[in-house]
């Protein structure tokens, strides 16, 4: 009961939040801030309603429900997507942050910068997102399952040659980012 009262409140808060960020930030007058950290706020609140969508609400339907019926397919892409949703968070708050790192270091510069260098860096954010759980897929796909202690469908574990490839992989992505920023 409580978990599912705390599964409710997330959904809802992270809709109407998120959905009233990027409201306002459609608005050209609505944050006097620099237009690059604007754009990575708008992509910060569709990860997080992503997120929402693909792991938060399945895992509230399977705690009403108390099993998954949601069926095969929906469970190995919420298996992914949670992954994907949180990588390209976690990667965007770091891209937030080294941009207001930069706007400090260089006002003069950052004020040429456009939105078009926001997107591209953001959908660049996604994309190396995408490529580690893409890979993990195609590697394991057929090994879902649904786990009743997270109440969402998981994946299995990589074992064999793949498993090195798997870690290799998500360094690099995983290291990277942090690298520019340091750089």
């Amino acid at each position: 009961s409580s978990g599912i009262n705390a599964e409710s409140q997330s959904v809802l808060f992270s809709f109407f939040g998120d959905t009233l960020i990027l409201a306002a930030s459609s608005q050209r007058s609505a944050f006097k801030v620099n237009k690059l950290i604007v754009r990575v706020i708008q992509h910060i609140a569709v990860s997080d309603i992503a997120s929402a969508v693909t792991t938060v609400l399945p895992a509230l339907v399977s705690m009403v429900t108390n099993s998954w019926v949601l069926g095969e397919p929906l469970c190995l892409i919420t298996a992914y997507t949670g992954y994907i949703t949180y990588q390209a968070g976690t990667y965007l708050i770091a891209v937030l942050t080294t941009i207001k790192f930069l706007i400090l270091k260089y006002p003069v510069r950052a004020a040429t910068w456009t939105t078009k260098r926001a997107q591209q860096i953001c959908s660049l954010t996604w994309a190396s997102s995408f490529i580690v759980v893409f890979l993990q897929m195609v590697m394991k796909k057929g090994d879902e399952y649904f786990d009743y202690r997270r109440y969402g469908c998981s994946r299995g574990s990589i074992t064999g040659p793949w498993k090195k490839a798997v870690a290799i992989t998500a360094s690099i992505f995983a290291f990277t980012p942090n690298v520019i920023i340091v750089v």
